[in-house]
């Protein structure tokens, strides 16, 4: 039979309030990056970058394609300009013709080297313009994601912090004990299962502390029989410690 005082329990208490401190922050870092609003950002400011990606490409088509036009229209220019100095500095009658009709076929090729530049750098304008309707809220949501993860992070290095001041002073907090027996039971409720559980608690007259579920009249009695005697709970099998 195990026995203890009132001091052991105690300080039996508060290395239970210490570990499941330990065991809430180490459950918290695990899922701290899937937190359900961390999560939701990220997805949007994945759909935003793809979205600017997606933007980035249509202007620098569009920028190739006036680039493009402004180019042919100047070509077709410097081709007008040469054959009209090719006419005026004269020639056969022959050679004069031919030059004109090449100056009137040219002289068109203008007008629709024009028409579609002017096209071109409409489309280009149009696009600045809903670009930018656009780009706010896409930068918005790349800020609402950096902010969520770098308060994620701050969280993180805190628990983390507080955590490794937790498992440091364990070995303090296990000594203030000062009854090997119980420990050993305690450790052994504690780490014995699937996972790590409460392994000490109070009570409430019938009603246990961590489980909640309320004792028989038997077994309460069983309990109450020797104070000095560590008791645990029927249904939970935490020690009752107070």
């Amino acid at each position: 039979m195990t026995r203890a005082t009132s001091e052991n329990y105690a300080a039996l208490l508060e290395l239970q309030r210490r570990d499941a401190r330990m065991t809430s922050l180490s459950e918290s870092l695990k899922t701290l990056q899937q937190e359900p609003q961390l999560v939701a950002a990220l997805k949007r400011r994945q759909a935003a970058v793809h979205t600017a990606k997606q933007l980035d490409a249509r202007r620098a088509d569009l920028e190739k394609s006036e680039s493009a036009a402004q180019q042919k229209l100047d070509d077709v220019l410097a081709r007008l300009e040469k054959d009209r100095q090719r006419r005026d500095a004269g020639g056969s009658a022959k050679e004069v013709s031919a030059l004109q009709r090449q100056i009137e076929s040219l002289t068109t090729q203008v007008e629709k080297a024009r028409t579609a530049l002017a096209t071109a750098t409409q489309e280009l304008e149009s696009f600045r313009a809903e670009r930018s309707a656009v780009l706010p809220k896409l930068q918005a949501a790349d800020a609402e994601a950096k902010n969520l993860v770098a308060a994620a992070q701050e969280r993180g290095a805190a628990m983390q912090a507080e955590h490794a001041q937790l498992v440091g002073e364990r070995d303090a907090a296990l000594a203030a004990v000062d009854n090997q027996p119980l420990l050993a039971r305690y450790e052994k409720i504690r780490t014995g299962g699937h996972a790590i559980r409460t392994a000490a608690t109070t009570r409430t007259g019938v009603t246990c502390g961590s489980c909640g579920s309320a004792m028989s009249p038997a077994e309460l009695a069983e309990v109450e029989a020797d104070p000095a005697e560590v008791s645990t709970c029927p249904s939970c099998g935490a020690i009752f410690a107070g």
